[in-house]
Parts: C-alpha cells; sequence; structure tokens
C-alpha cells in the first residue's frame, strides 16, 4: 500500500504543469497502466491494465497531442520534485530516483 501512495504522491507533484484537469487525469490513468500493465508497452495494454475498454484509445491517445502541458517542463517538474526528495540518491552529482524494477509488490 505504500508502494501505491508514494506512486500518487510523486504524480501529484507533476499537477502544477497541467492546465486542464482532464489531460493530468488522463496522464494519472496512463501512468498507472504502465505501472501495472504486463503486455508489451503500447497505450492499448495500458488503458486495458487498468480496466477500461479499448473504446479509451483513442482519448488516451490525444494526451500525447494536448497542448495543456509540455513535455519539458513536466520534465523540469519531476527534476524540482526529486530534488526537494528526502531520499533522493546521487550519482556522480545527478539525482536518481532508485526503484527495482519489479511490479510485484512484496
Amino acid at each position: 500500500m505504500e508502494l501505491c501512495q508514494r506512486w500518487e504522491q510523486s504524480l501529484c507533484a507533476l499537477r502544477p504543469v497541467f492546465s486542464r484537469e482532464k489531460t493530468f487525469e488522463w496522464f494519472v490513468v496512463l501512468m498507472w497502466g504502465l505501472l501495472l500493465s504486463t503486455a508489451p508497452p503500447a497505450v492499448t495494454s495500458d488503458v486495458n491494465a487498468v480496466g477500461l475498454s479499448e473504446r479509451y484509445d483513442a482519448q488516451a491517445l490525444h494526451g500525447f497531442h494536448s497542448r495543456a502541458f509540455r513535455v519539458d517542463a513536466l520534465c523540469v517538474q519531476w527534476s524540482r520534485w526529486l530534488q526537494g526528495h528526502p531520499q533522493c540518491v546521487r550519482l556522480r552529482g545527478q539525482r536518481v530516483y532508485v526503484g527495482d524494477g519489479i511490479k510485484v509488490s512484496k
């Protein structure tokens, strides 16, 4: 459960980058799908992983072309979040967020 809460906190820290609530909500859905999906990476796999049908694929894809956020601003916000994170790990002076890559909770 703690992993889920940490993931939500990380995603919520990125909210200021998005000018529209709907775009941010789709971002959150796709990030959860990315985390939960066991299929090869694809929007359909991510949408299915969170329990939505294929009819939502077009809406999910639209988020990648939305003007409600900019990728560079998203990267800057993520960097700020990492910098302020109390458990920030540095490797040769660069910030790194460490994870084991395993999607099964222990």
